[in-house]
């Protein structure tokens, strides 16, 4: 029995294909200019609930609450920096503090756009 051949981007694993496509150069610098592009303006509010119940529907803390000044700090940090999707870090609860937040950072809640 023969051994099959495959193109060099396709590697064998287990039995199990897997393609490997190189990027060409130019595009990988277009690329690369577009999400360093990509921004979103670093300002508050870095506190946000999402689905909020009750009273915690709207959010509305004081500037030296802990939380607010703490990525209040990570944020004024972050303005003198260059990255991709550059943008603010939030804590975002889904329905209340109560039940823990997550941080996140762009690009949260936006399209993503497949070449």
């Amino acid at each position: 029995m023969s051994k099959k051949t495959y193109p060099k981007h396709v590697k064998v694993t287990g039995g199990t294909l897997r393609y490997q496509r190189a990027i060409p150069r130019k595009l990988q610098d277009l690329l690369w200019h577009y999400f360093l592009s990509i921004e979103q303006p670093i300002e508050p509010p870095y506190l946000t609930v999402n689905d909020g119940e009750g009273d915690w529907s709207q959010l509305d803390l004081p500037d030296d609450h802990p939380e607010v000044e703490e990525l209040t700090k990570i944020n004024e940090f972050l303005m003198g920096h260059r990255w991709a999707f550059q943008g603010p870090v939030r804590l975002l609860y889904k329905h209340s503090a109560f039940q823990g937040g997550r941080l996140y950072t762009p690009p949260f809640r936006t399209s993503l756009i497949v070449l």
